[in-house]
């Protein structure tokens, strides 16, 4: 199986990234290009630099055929603490402002998410400036034919520029793709925070893993087609349901009788 690493010229962390891999002196070029940048390659890894940020790169599908697609990207927040992060794509909503198609959700591969952050939480004593944490489905694209998993560091420009990270969280991903578990048991994620300690603790745990998570403030989009689309949408078979229960607001009800409707095999956590 293949993967695609994109990074972009227009984001600084994504660069660092992008260098970090390059310095390992693993990767070759293949002689091919993307736009006029040229490809490099590294066994089953190919890596591409864009000059559009990832959200908005649609026409990778036209180059490649991967397994999956890993963006390598900046996180940024409010809070603005060191935080290193991993989601899925998607949009809820009509709101399009950071790419992607109106209430479309990417496809997913939650085998991927759970070799790469079981990894990464692996060298957490090397990390330990940063929250590592699951951030919830969010922002385009959303229409390629493969699974998008982003990978970020953020959240301040001091973070952006840490090659010492980059060169971590880089051979972390090298690693996570070239070993990855089966998963036993695979779910979509129901409710709370944006980012989720009780999600990310579960992807932690051995056997699970998610194909990404609607947070509480996008449940009043979710219906047959977004929970259709999450299920049609992940290279895992998705039996379940694992649901904040204390998440889910004024939407509880509605959402418990939409995964029935489903079939899901509801889990509370």
């Amino acid at each position: 199986m293949e993967y695609t690493l994109v990074a972009s010229k227009s984001d600084n962390a994504s660069l660092t990234l992008y260098n970090a891999l390059l310095d390992l002196d693993n990767f070759t070029p293949t002689g091919d290009n993307y736009h006029g940048t040229p490809i490099y390659v590294y066994q089953n890894v190919s890596l591409v630099l864009a000059e559009m940020k990832g959200i908005f790169l649609n026409d990778l599908d036209e180059f490649f055929a991967p397994q999956s697609y890993v963006f390598l990207s900046k996180h940024r927040s409010e809070s603005g603490l060191p935080t290193l992060t991993a989601h899925f794509t998607g949009n809820f909503s009509d709101d399009v402002l950071y790419g992607g198609n109106p209430r479309e959700i990417a496809w997913t591969d939650p085998m991927l998410l759970k070799a790469y952050f079981t990894r990464l939480w692996s060298q957490r004593e090397k990390l330990s400036k940063y929250d590592i944490i699951l951030e919830a489905t969010h922002h385009g694209p959303t229409s390629l034919r493969r699974p998008c998993l982003f990978v970020e560091i953020g959240s301040k420009e001091q973070e952006w520029e840490d090659n010492e990270t980059a060169d971590l969280v880089a051979r972390v991903l090298l690693a996570a793709i070239s070993d990855q578990s089966p998963v036993e048991k695979v779910g979509i994620g129901i409710g709370g925070p944006h980012y989720s300690r009780k999600f990310t603790d579960l992807v932690l745990s051995d056997g699970l893993s998610l194909a990404g998570y609607i947070p509480k403030h996008s449940l009043v989009y979710a219906d047959d087609s977004i929970i259709a689309q999450a299920l049609e949408k992940s290279v895992e078979k998705i039996e379940y349901a694992f649901v904040d229960w204390k998440g889910l607001g004024s939407e509880k009800q509605r959402i418990i009788e939409l995964l029935e409707k489903h079939d899901l095999q509801i889990q509370r956590i």
